[in-house]
């Protein structure tokens, strides 16, 4: 939490006042559209947070809705799948020299 405090006195103190909206998720519409200088939507209620998947409205059924999200799905499988293909090789070379070296030793 401590860090948290400290982010936020930083940014408080480095954007000019008019140019931070220090807001709450619960004000609604009306304060975050002035600040952004657009009209309040009409027939749109504003999103709900802490409210379970599949509610319309839910911030993370929004999130994963970016392609950003299916992107990084992506890469960790490929991280994964060389991670795994790569431990196996290093296994395997491991294993071939102990079972070749094993082999010779009788004959030295």
């Amino acid at each position: 939490m401590y860090q948290y405090e400290i982010h936020n006195a930083a940014v408080k103190h480095i954007v000019p006042r008019d140019q931070l909206l220090i807001y709450k998720v619960g004000e609604g519409w009306e304060r975050l559209c002035a600040f952004l200088g657009h009209p309040v939507p009409e027939n749109v209620p504003f999103p709900k947070e802490n409210v379970g998947g599949g509610t319309p409205g839910n911030i993370m059924d929004k999130i994963q809705q970016f392609k950003v999200m299916d992107k990084i799905q992506d890469e960790l499988k490929t991280s994964f799948a060389k991670i795994l293909l790569t431990g196996g090789l290093f296994c395997a070379a491991v294993g071939g020299g102990v079972w070749a070296f094993r082999r010779m030793a009788p004959y030295q």
